[in-house]
């Protein structure tokens, strides 16, 4: 299973939210590429990057997320605000390694089908972002008007390179992994699974290693010293 530390932007900085909302927002490092360099050095081979401004339309920051994906010699996979081909191509135009679709197909579901053919399936993934059975788009702001299983047919039929499910409720809350949620998702998807919210113990990724899920994106429990990544990529290797 590999690990993606996550660093999300907002107004050119990393920061961190809970659940989501702007107004929890704590500043880990005033410069991204700094959090990028740290889990490079401690082992991390891929990153998921998030414009989080963009993802709300409120602003973008691609200045960040260019720097980041020059500075560092690991795979970086972004999100955040990717709603045209344009945008899109222009990421892995850039050095993105993969790309992930959230509002943009519930809103356009031909958009998904567009991308996978033009830019290559392995190269984009979709956002399953749940609160609860309930997916929520524009920054996890507003329901969706799909629900997670037409969402998941769509992933499994294009063969994308991954689905990222990511329980909102959980989400920046060190509460814990729902095993119960997490196995009925990967029951349901049949491409490389993703998960994200609430991880807070290696003994968590290793039983998510155990049930099938490919990659977990840690936020929090990085920031927070609460999961060592050096540790955590050094056992999930020997699993």
């Amino acid at each position: 299973m590999e690990i993606y530390p996550a660093i999300d932007l907002m107004n050119g900085h990393c920061v961190r939210l809970v659940k989501g909302r702007r107004t929890t927002r704590k500043i880990y490092y005033r410069n991204p590429l700094e959090a990028a360099s740290r889990f490079a050095a401690e082992g991390a081979s891929r990153l998921h990057v998030v414009d989080l401004d963009a993802a709300m339309g409120v602003g973008e920051n691609v200045k960040e997320v260019t720097e980041i994906i020059g500075g560092v010699n690991v795979k970086v996979q972004v999100a955040g605000g990717i709603r045209t081909l344009e945008k899109a191509r222009s990421l892995l135009n850039i050095g993105a390694f993969r790309v992930v679709f959230s509002t943009a197909v519930v809103k356009n579901p031909n958009i998904l089908e567009e991308a996978a053919e033009t830019l290559g399936p392995e190269k984009v993934a979709l956002a399953l972002d749940l609160m609860g059975n309930v997916v929520m788009v524009e920054g996890w702001r507003k329901r969706g008007s799909m629900n997670a299983g037409r969402l998941i047919d769509y992933a499994n039929q294009l063969s994308l390179g991954a689905v990222i499910y990511t329980s909102i409720a959980a989400d920046g809350t060190l509460r814990g992994v729902d095993f119960e949620a997490a196995e009925r998702v990967r029951r349901m998807v049949k491409v490389p699974l993703i998960l994200a919210g609430g991880i807070r113990s290696v003994t968590e990724l290793k039983r998510l290693d155990d049930i099938g899920v490919d990659g977990a994106i840690l936020g929090k429990a990085l920031y927070e010293g609460v999961i060592n990544l050096r540790e955590a990529v050094s056992k999930l290797r020997d699993c």
